[in-house]
């Protein structure tokens, strides 16, 4: 497999579409129904917001990954800290370094923005995204456990 040329910049509303429809490759990833209308009223209320910063990769053929990072704040350290909640690169895609490009596009802007710390999460069956986490720098947290509370309704 060749490499492409991959370019990546902080989608805008302009990218909505192209954005949108990666967005909703990676629900289908775990195990969403499709939902390209839904998907496309979620990217564009972010981005219209400012309440995310999402990182769009497009290479010759078009979009091919997106990361998307929601600002937050760790009251322990009185710092800002970032959740990178959304990270997808297309089947085409994958094998080519974009997601690792992605994440380190993200550290670079974190860094701008005096960002003390970077979250991530993703499924335990995942080893793929898993390994590539700890490879970057990333740490898994042994102090802390994390839990959920699905609202009902």
């Amino acid at each position: 497999m060749t490499k492409k040329s991959v370019e990546i910049k902080v989608a805008t509303a302009q990218d909505c579409m192209a954005v949108a429809t990666l967005f909703d490759k990676y629900r289908q990833f775990y195990q969403q129904q499709s939902d390209l209308n839904s998907a496309m009223q979620f990217i564009d209320a972010r981005i219209s917001r400012c309440d995310s910063v999402i990182l769009l990769a497009s290479d010759a053929s078009g979009a091919v990954g997106i990361l998307q990072v929601y600002p937050t704040f760790s009251s322990i350290s009185m710092a800002n800290v970032w959740l990178i909640n959304d990270l997808y690169v297309c089947e085409s895609a994958r094998g080519q370094g974009i997601a690792k490009r992605l994440i380190n596009t993200c550290i670079e802007l974190a860094t701008v923005q005096q960002v003390k710390l970077l979250r991530i999460s993703t499924e335990f069956s995942n080893t793929a995204a898993s390994t590539l986490y700890e490879q970057i720098g990333f740490e898994k947290d042994t102090r802390f456990q994390h839990y959920n509370f699905f609202i009902k309704g």
